[in-house]
């Protein structure tokens, strides 16, 4: 996480993070992501700091979210990955 900003007028929590690995899609530098606050508040979720890890997950309607990333969860992840075949169809997804 290297910024979060609130809209306040919006209504919109703003976080811009480095992107450091994907599981799916291409790999960036920089992606910023809003969502809702109401959304954000209703989840559970505060608002992260500036330096933490978080997951961030977009969709093709442009939409977007984000959780607390934990390291236990990425090693998961990364096993998971791992484990596919090159080419080979992810669940849940056209790609």
């Amino acid at each position: 996480m290297t910024k979060v900003e609130q809209d306040r007028q919006k209504s919109l929590d703003i976080i811009t993070v480095r992107v450091v690995e994907t599981f799916k899609g291409p790999a960036g530098d920089i992606a910023t992501v809003q969502i809702p606050t109401r959304l954000r508040t209703a989840c559970g979720l505060e608002l992260p700091a500036v330096g933490a890890q978080v997951l961030v997950a977009l969709d093709p309607g442009n939409d977007s979210a984000w959780v607390p990333l934990k390291a236990s969860y990425a090693e998961l992840l990364r096993e998971y990955k791992s484990k596919l075949q090159p080419g080979e169809k992810r669940p849940g997804t056209t790609h």
